[in-house]
């Protein structure tokens, strides 16, 4: 039987594509894809950029090339990514308790469930 995949299983992962698909966005590791539903949030040290606003597409290509050094869901309120250079990468997900939607998918792989919040 295969495990569900989870967002810590992108630790030491490279980020190799950033993909932006209508209102939504993708991470795309070597494999798994991290798929982002609602507003995702990208920090740098000294700024901040929220999907879909100006400006926040083309910060969040500066992702590619990034290491995930640890990842996590925050007490069920975000699912979160620490990646190198102090950069953060966060997917809020009480958002979606709201309305009743998916939040995030993590597809992990060819054969392997798809984990969803």
């Amino acid at each position: 039987m295969t495990s569900i995949a989870t967002v810590e299983d992108l630790v030491g992962e490279r980020i190799n594509g950033v993909c932006f698909v209508m209102d939504y966005l993708e991470l795309h590791f070597n494999g798994p894809i991290l798929r982002a539903l609602l507003t995702a949030v990208f920090e740098t040290p000294s700024e901040r950029w929220t999907f879909p606003q100006i400006g926040s597409r083309e910060a969040m290509c500066g992702l590619i090339g990034a290491t995930v050094l640890d990842a996590g869901i925050d007490e069920a309120q975000s699912i979160q990514l620490r990646l190198d250079e102090g950069r953060i990468f966060t997917i809020p997900l009480d958002t979606a308790r709201g309305t009743g939607g998916e939040a995030a998918h993590l597809v992990p792989g060819l054969n392997r469930p798809i984990a969803v919040w």
